[in-house]
């Protein structure tokens, strides 16, 4: 069996492996997202509730850093794309509420919705794995890698 050479690629396959498990139980919420946020967008127009806006841009955020995995980022995108799920968890806490509705503010509902960790971690892993590898332009230019 072969292992990978470098700490950064190690990560990478760790990452991977961590993202891929948790869509096992987490497919529905990949699906569902979407839905959920241009229903939260809707309900903020709508019925002027706000704190559904922020929610919104976060899950979509969040939904849109599954993609990211597939490419090399620029510096600042990568750590974008590594705190984004965390957004997302901080808004579903703090601003995911109904004004007029009783009920916990904090709600720490999210923290127990537990294939949120390895796809946080994992996304995280995948792109700090990246952060570690020198950008191709750092690279010394030879025949084999072009001039």
């Amino acid at each position: 069996m072969h292992f990978p050479g470098t700490n950064a690629k190690r990560l990478r396959v760790a990452g991977i492996a961590l993202f891929a498990l948790s869509f096992i139980p987490g497919w529905g919420a990949f699906l569902h997202t979407p839905a959920l946020a241009l229903g939260s967008l809707e309900d903020a127009a709508k019925f002027r509730i706000w704190n559904g806006a922020p929610v919104a841009l976060a899950l979509a955020f969040g939904w849109l850093d599954n993609f990211t995995v597939f490419f090399r980022l620029p510096r600042l995108a990568s750590w974008l794309a590594i705190l984004a799920p965390w957004f997302l968890f901080a808004a579903l806490i703090l601003l995911n509420y109904h004004p007029g509705i009783e009920s916990r503010c904090p709600d720490f509902w999210v923290a127990t919705y537990w294939p949120f960790y390895p796809w946080a971690l994992g996304i995280g892993l995948i792109h700090g794995s990246r952060l570690l590898e020198p950008t191709p332009t750092e690279l010394p230019r030879n025949a084999w890698a072009g001039f």
